[in-house]
């Protein structure tokens, strides 16, 4: 629970808390991807998932923003140049597209990044990853000024859920 301005930040970690914000976040969800049962259903069904992650704002006891994410544990490369040396394991905040929304404002943007920052080691997270925020907008420009533009990489791997394995010859796709 953290408290900025006159909003207080409350961080949800489990399905049946996130349930309780259900009526309000199918009012304010606007973006495909980001919907309640389609949230739901990619916690439950990915085994790299740890847990939900979501970041109420409430102003008084009215809830008037959040930011949706998920915890997950994953491997990433460890490269020298072009060589692939290996993977290190991480833990990572990952905000899913179209995850911020309700009263969403610049102001409350900075104010959600610093509370994450300062989640982040009690979370015992390593990284904190924000799905298509455009380069263009007031999102990634907020990312920048508070992080700097060392501390972020624009543009990322593809997600597990866009990948498609193909089989390695013709005949075999054909089968």
């Amino acid at each position: 629970l953290s408290f900025m301005d006159d909003y207080t930040i409350k961080t949800i970690l489990s399905l049946e808390a996130a349930d309780a914000l259900r009526g309000y976040w199918e009012r304010v969800q606007t973006h495909p991807a980001a919907g309640f049962a389609f949230y739901v259903h990619i916690i439950r069904s990915r085994s790299a998932i740890a847990a939900p992650c979501i970041f109420q704002v409430l102003r008084g006891n009215e809830t008037v923003a959040l930011l949706v994410c998920r915890l997950e544990k994953t491997a990433v490369p460890l490269r020298f140049g072009y060589a692939h040396i290996g993977r290190i394991r991480v833990r990572q905040l990952v905000m899913i597209a179209g995850g911020f929304m309700g009263e969403i404002s610049a102001s409350l943007w900075r104010q959600l990044l610093e509370h994450i920052e300062e989640c982040m080691p009690a979370m015992k997270l390593d990284l904190a990853v924000f799905e298509e925020v455009r380069v263009d907008s007031w999102q990634h420009e907020g990312l920048v000024d508070f992080f700097g533009p060392h501390r972020i990489k624009p543009i990322g791997p593809p997600t597990e859920h866009w990948q498609l394995r193909l089989p390695k010859t013709w005949d075999d796709f054909m089968m």
